[in-house]
């Protein structure tokens, strides 16, 4: 019998297409989140939210009605600043 996680594996194709974009707001900058005081800019710990909301858009569709999933592994790599009034995106699939 196949796990929960193991069944929505099975059933969400490989390169399910998921994508999220966010308006960075003044609350959301990484300065909120960290004792040193950085530029207005998007936050890691909002782009891993902006990356797991991509994931859970590209399998939704092969959940069942109620249920959810969470990320258990992050790989990312934040490769430009995306200031407050910006939009951050990001895509999960090829």
């Amino acid at each position: 019998m196949l796990t929960e996680a193991e069944r929505i594996l099975c059933a969400a194709p490989i390169g399910a297409i998921g994508k999220c974009e966010l308006v960075i707001e003044p609350e959301q900058p990484a300065a909120k989140f960290k004792i040193d005081i950085p530029p207005a800019v998007l936050g890691t710990l909002i782009m891993v939210l902006i990356l797991e909301n991509a994931a859970l858009e590209a399998v939704r569709p092969y959940l069942e009605q109620g249920e959810s999933c969470v990320g258990t592994h992050v790989d990312a790599a934040h490769l430009a600043a995306t200031p407050v009034n910006e939009c951050g995106s990001a895509r999960r699939g090829p």
